[in-house]
Order: structure tokens, then C-alpha cells, then sequence
């Protein structure tokens, strides 16, 4: 957990650097995402939109890459069992990229005892081959949250 603390700290001195002096960052382009409604914001360099070519259409891959598998889950048993708070509450869950392993996702979340929360929806896109552009974004967001439900009212309850 203390290099995620340190991740986050840098990310908001990296904002605020990057936003108000871009000549200090070069220009390369970053991307920021905004914390109140998730937006992606695009720094250093025009972004051009375009369309998405086919190869960054979400393909679902149900193969299972044993050796990740094994490497997700001795990093994930670590920073869990570093996690304070009810263990139960945890929900493994996977966004889609263009790289996506459904299987290796399912197989680390079996592993590790966790439920699973990744939907797979037909005809996602990316606008980078990493993430989601817009409208894929709201359509899988919008299932994952009705699924991710049932978790938050156990954990709750």
C-alpha cells in the first residue's frame, strides 16, 4: 500500500506541474483522469481523434497463461494481506483492453478466493489499445455496476 501512496502523490504532483507549466514535461502526452467523474484528461501533446482500428476492438481470450497466474497471484497475496479493513469485502475485478485474458483474470480470482466482477460486453473499443474510449466506457461501466451490486449489499449487510 505504501507505493500506491506514493503513486497517488506523484500523479497529483504530476497534474499540477504538467497542467500549469507544460514545457517542464515535455511533449509526450499524458493522461490524467479526473477523480469526480472518472473523464480522461489529455496533456503535452494534441490528441487527434480518430477511429479506433480493428485491432483495438476488445477480444475476450479464454486461454490461461499459468505462469502470470502465478505471478498476479504471489504479488496479490502480499499487498491483500497488507489491506486493513473485512477481507470479505474484496472483489477481484478486471476493465477490458485489447489485451484482455478472460481466463487468466478468472483463473487469478479463483486462486485467490475472490469473487470475480470483469463483464464482457460485444463491440468495446479503445482509443489507445489500453482504454476504453467513451461510449464503451459508459456501457461497460453501467454492467459492471449492476453487478458489482450484489458484493457491496453482502458486504454491507
Amino acid at each position: 500500500p505504501n507505493r500506491y501512496k506514493q503513486k497517488k502523490y506523484w500523479q497529483k504532483v504530476h497534474s499540477v506541474v504538467c497542467g500549469s507549466v507544460s514545457s517542464l514535461c515535455g511533449h509526450s502526452m499524458s493522461f490524467i483522469r479526473n477523480r469526480v467523474n472518472g473523464a480522461w484528461t489529455f496533456r503535452g501533446a494534441d490528441f487527434l481523434a480518430q477511429a479506433v482500428p480493428d485491432e483495438e476492438t476488445i477480444k475476450y481470450d479464454s486461454s490461461i497463461e499459468s505462469d502470470v497466474v502465478e505471478s498476479y497471484v504471489a504479488r496479490a497475496s502480499g499487498f491483500l494481506a497488507e489491506l486493513p479493513g473485512n477481507k470479505k469485502c474484496i472483489v477481484l475485478m478486471n476493465t477490458p483492453s485489447s489485451s484482455t485474458s478472460a481466463g487468466t483474470v478468472a483463473a487469478v480470482a479463483e486462486a485467490l478466493n475472490l469473487p470475480l466482477v470483469a463483464p464482457q460486453l460485444d463491440g468495446l473499443r479503445t482509443f489507445d489499445g489500453s482504454h476504453l474510449d467513451v461510449d464503451s466506457a459508459r456501457r461497460w461501466s453501467a454492467l459492471f455496476v449492476d453487478e458489482l451490486a450484489p458484493h457491496i449489499r453482502r458486504c454491507l449487510g
